[in-house]
């Protein structure tokens, strides 16, 4: 009987020692992105922020891609893809806005064109912040020429308990495999392709102003400016587009960095500046009275 028991204890503290070796990992999820902080680059987070089902927007002639967001408590930010229009003339003809789900509308400020691969116009919508407590995001194109000419999708929602959310944290989403679109996929990475990863940096250069055109998140941007900064702003994110024509198998890649300060830099086949943004005038009305 003693023999028994002291053989009952030794397996016990086997067991025991075996989970302190091996602690229990969680489970496995599709939800991590980067999440970003004031205080440092990045942090492995689960964001309970996911992308909508729909990503494609048809107004007319014109197709809007969303390919990615990243939401903070000081903007919210909508990477896109747009073929079939000019952008100017797309903003023009187009009142664009994100609404919420309780109805209170987040207008555009600004939009930066950040380049073009082929017939894609990629490019950044840069909406005022969100409130706290929200739960679903929704994009909303109206015509200016047929006001009835509405189009709304579901950009993003919030999978967990609202209470979770934090305007202190930046949360960057992207759409994984990309969006299908003229006979190419476009997708947008939460950090650098191996042509950018593996080159040297580039020669420091004078920002001037311009209106023309692997590894797992979370990633932590170099640092590194590819040109000179105005104020000694610093990295904050690297990212990257890829347009892939299924017909050629050709792949092109554009690069961005955003900077501290606001500006973005971009970098296409060894050609590096710092877009011009397009500044939307918001039109202020008088708002409906309950009837």
């Amino acid at each position: 009987m003693r023999k028994s028991t002291v053989f009952y204890y030794f397996v016990i503290s086997i067991i025991l020692a075996s989970c302190a070796v091996n602690p229990k990992l969680p489970a496995a999820t599709e939800n991590i992105v980067m999440v970003t902080s004031p205080a440092s680059f990045s942090k492995p987070l689960i964001s309970g922020w996911v992308l909508g089902n729909t990503p494609l927007i048809s107004m007319g002639d014109s197709i809007l891609a969303i390919l990615g967001i990243q939401l903070s408590g000081k903007e919210t930010k909508v990477f896109y893809s747009l073929t079939g229009s000019d952008l100017s003339q797309f903003i023009k003809d187009n009142t664009i806005a994100i609404v919420d789900n309780d109805g209170t509308v987040y207008e555009l400020v600004q939009v930066v064109p950040i380049g073009n691969i082929e017939k894609h116009k990629l490019g950044i919508m840069i909406f005022k912040p969100r409130s706290t407590g929200v739960a679903e995001l929704y994009l909303t194109i109206a015509s200016t020429k047929e006001q009835i000419y509405t189009q709304k999708i579901l950009v993003a929602n919030f999978d967990g308990p609202v209470s979770d959310d934090r305007l202190d944290l930046t949360y960057s989403v992207r759409r994984e495999n990309g969006v299908e679109l003229s006979g190419d996929r476009v997708e947008m990475y939460l950090w650098l392709p191996p042509a950018e990863n593996s080159r040297d940096t580039l020669s420091t250069q004078t920002i001037t102003n311009s209106s023309s055109s692997i590894t797992p998140t979370p990633v932590q941007a170099s640092g590194k400016p590819w040109v000179e900064t105005k104020n000694g702003d610093v990295v904050q994110n690297e990212f990257s587009f890829e347009v892939e024509n299924y017909t050629t198998k050709k792949t092109n890649y554009l690069s961005i960095q955003l900077m501290s300060g606001g500006d973005i830099i971009t970098s296409q086949n060894g050609s590096v500046e710092v877009p011009e943004p397009i500044i939307v005038e918001i039109i202020k009305t008088s708002p409906t009275p309950y009837p």
